[in-house]
């Protein structure tokens, strides 16, 4: 997933990150307009104990199902 799409679907991916992570608190998932997608990926999978790339793919991989799942409806 890209730097843009992460920024335009934050909203839903900080969603799915609460359910699948909850001891996650709001201010871990907010992303301010001058924060960098980069930057708020590398504290979140620090915080989760995985790899950036692992939780960017993960995130991708949720991402695309959903879309997928949209589609079939």
């Amino acid at each position: 997933m890209k730097k843009e799409q992460l920024r335009e679907n934050w909203d839903y991916i900080r969603s799915e990150l609460k359910r699948k992570y909850s001891h996650l608190s709001e201010e871990d998932l907010t992303l301010s307009e001058t924060d960098c997608a980069d930057e708020a990926l590398a504290c979140l999978a620090q915080k989760l104990g995985k790899d950036r790339e692992d939780l960017r793919q993960e995130i991708a991989l949720t991402f695309a199902g959903d879309e997928q799942s949209r589609v079939e409806s």
